[in-house]
């Protein structure tokens, strides 16, 4: 459930990457928690993804640090997936084994569908 609006990175005409899914889950989660999407709506909203802030005004102290580094413009500098799964473990307060450890554990699409 992405917020309408392109990612920065395919509003400047370059291709997505693993990393934009990034992007797509700190907007989400920003909706998810506030019910507003970070960038707004509108017609405008292209270029305040691309050039704005997002308003995490709303959003709760323990998911800040998570969606604001998912959010960031630079692909290159927002989480991998390994470290989302991290953030998401010290969150939810996972002691034992990381969401890393576990999700390594399931099967991918591939191993499923033979």
């Amino acid at each position: 459930m992405r917020e309408k609006g392109p990612l920065p990175e395919q509003a400047l005409g370059d291709p997505a990457t693993p990393r934009s899914d990034g992007f797509s889950l700190g907007a989400s989660l920003v909706f998810a928690a506030t019910g507003a999407a970070p960038f707004g709506i509108g017609h405008k909203v292209r270029g305040r993804i691309v050039h704005g802030e997002p308003d995490l005004s709303r959003c709760r102290t323990p998911c800040v640090g998570l969606v604001t580094t998912c959010l960031v413009k630079d692909p290159a500098d927002r989480p991998s997936p390994d470290q989302v799964l991290i953030a998401l473990s010290t969150l939810i307060g996972v002691q034992e084994r990381t969401l890393v450890e576990i999700t390594a554990e399931l099967p991918t699409v591939q191993e499923e569908t033979r």
